[in-house]
């Protein structure tokens, strides 16, 4: 005679099922949402191996950069350069691409072949400083973390640091503009855009009265120049490093899309101090960029100057060969890197601080949760689209691991109704026999 199992008993391994399934449920999905779906590259090359990811440590526009991963072999490495943006705290705020990405895979030596990447022009973004050597697959700022290595950059222009004011300023005294990103042996010097709207250097400037600026690209010099008396009080006047390479060798021969690092300067008799900006600091955490400077702050302030009808990057009333240097003379004297105007004038650091070094390389490095393969084609790193969230977005999860624990969770999930359905049928089937 067939035994009956008993509906009580029944029941009651019914519910430890169920209860044993729904926390496992809950334990994988709460692993899904806490752990990085993707370990992403850096993990990949670093899992049990010494790693590392560096090349030149100076690189100017145009420049190809050799470079080199090292880790477990069989991985591999997308790498590609990135611009360094910072605010005038010294933090970084953004990574622009400033390369193609190129590939390579770590052979059984645990290193991959020589990775060139060449340096190229940013859109936006003309000014030198640093450059960054790093995995094309994270998109995290805090370099303290990546795996990659900084590099001293000339730009096309300079990044400007501040000249000790705001946009008010005094007319007839000696300045000193601090600057980023300069190229050995080329000449720097000062331009405003005129009451006539024509560029013309400032007085014992030009072309061949221009400042040289050595030094490694990453390290502050200084520019000097003074605003001429002649420019009416309280108007908006445009000013902006002009540099030999704007030019094929004579200011009659200006290249294609020159550029420029600009400023607004308002001649004023009460000038408004401002500090300059710190170098900047690889070790801070990243922060947001600086606002836009408003040049109508000052009073009595003009509409700016009708447009230049001639948009050639000529110095203008260029003086003759030979003419009496000043604070523009050609030769070394200028002592200071500089950097286009992507922002204010920023607060001060000493002239002449050296450069901060490059973030060392760690055995393996913690995942970032930030990190998410990408492309850098078409975006800048600090400044994605995302309402509503300020720390970026987090890793995709993969389509394969992930999906695999996401139908596990489910299945653990619905184990309690089919055991259900399967006692009560068996229930159902026993009705009406005898023990």
């Amino acid at each position: 005679m067939e035994r009956r199992w008993p509906q009580a008993w029944s029941r009651r391994w019914t519910r430890r099922l169920h209860v044993l399934s729904v926390t496992l449920g809950a334990a994988v999905l709460v692993g899904l949402g806490a752990a990085p779906a993707s370990a992403g590259i850096q993990d990949d090359l670093c899992d049990r191996h010494e790693c590392n990811l560096g090349g030149d440590d100076e690189l100017k526009l145009g420049d190809r950069l050799s470079g080199m991963a090292t880790g477990k072999p069989g991985v591999d490495v997308r790498a590609a350069l990135y611009l360094v943006e910072f605010n005038s705290a010294g933090a970084i705020t953004e990574l622009v691409p400033a390369s193609e990405v190129v590939t390579g895979r770590v052979k059984d030596n645990g290193k991959t072949d020589s990775l060139g990447v060449t340096s190229e022009r940013v859109p936006g973004h003309p000014s030198g400083g640093w450059l960054f050597l790093g995995l094309a697959d994270d998109r995290s700022l805090d370099l303290t973390e990546r795996l990659g290595q900084l590099v001293a950059y000339g730009g096309p222009s300079l990044r400007l640091m501040g000249d000790g004011y705001a946009a008010q300023k005094p007319a007839g005294q000696p300045l000193t503009m601090d600057v980023i990103g300069q190229v050995n042996n080329m000449r720097y010097w000062v331009e405003y855009r005129d009451d006539a709207g024509k560029w013309t250097p400032v007085p014992g400037q030009g072309y061949y009265d221009s400042t040289k600026l050595p030094g490694p690209p990453n390290t502050r010099r200084q520019l000097a120049y003074t605003v001429p008396s002649s420019l009416t009080e309280g108007r908006s006047y445009q000013f902006r490093v002009n540099t030999s390479l704007n030019y094929g060798g004579s200011p009659d021969a200006p290249v294609a899309n020159p550029s420029f690092a600009e400023w607004t300067v308002i001649p004023s008799r009460h000038p408004v101090s401002k500090d300059k900006g710190k170098d900047f600091d690889p070790a801070l955490p990243p922060g947001q960029p600086d606002p836009d400077p408003d040049p109508g702050d000052g009073p009595g302030t003009d509409p700016a100057p009708e447009p230049d009808p001639d948009p050639s990057p000529g110095p203008g009333t260029t003086p003759s060969p030979g003419a009496s240097g000043g604070p523009g003379s050609t030769g070394d004297s200028g002592t200071g890197n500089t950097g286009a105007d992507d922002g204010p004038a920023s607060s001060g650091a000493d002239a002449g601080k050296p450069p901060p070094a490059a973030p060392t390389p760690r055995k393996k490095p913690t995942a970032d949760p930030d990190a998410t393969p990408t492309t850098p084609t078409g975006s800048v790193w600090g400044r994605e689209p995302e309402p509503g969230d300020t720390s970026g977005p987090l890793l995709p999860a993969s389509s394969g691991k992930s999906g695999l624990l996401a139908a596990l969770a489910g299945l653990l999930l619905a184990a309690p109704l089919g055991w259900w359905l399967i006692v009560r049928r068996r229930d159902r089937r026993d009705t009406g026999e005898s023990l």
